[in-house]
């Protein structure tokens, strides 16, 4: 079933920005273990380094439910076209962790 919802998130910009997450099932937990340690890995991939105001502001935009393309931008002075690629990926987690724990995979 997780195989399956994985291959049903889509991998487009237009496909992710427009799915409607279900912020109810993205928690604390999910934010702090699966999504920080995510954020931070790509962040160090990127350039080079461990840059803690931009992973805050990838989880402030998270529990602020906000909208990936304002991520984009957000994100786009330190990481360019990057940025974009980072919040697609981010997105599809946000999304498979949103609708695992609503579809009770999780357990």
């Amino acid at each position: 079933a997780a195989r399956q919802l994985a291959s049903d998130i889509p991998t487009d910009k237009e496909g992710l920005w427009n799915w409607p997450v279900k912020w109810e099932f993205v928690d604390e937990g999910v934010i702090k273990e699966q999504l920080r340690p995510f954020v931070e890995k790509k962040i160090v991939e990127y350039l080079g380094v461990q840059e803690q105001m931009l992973v805050d502001v990838v989880e402030e935009g998270i529990r602020r439910r906000g909208k990936p393309e304002e991520l984009v931008g957000e994100l786009e002075g330190a990481l360019d076209e990057e940025a974009e690629v980072l919040v697609k990926k981010l997105w599809r987690m946000v999304i498979f962790f949103s609708e695992s724990e609503k579809r009770g995979l999780s357990n």
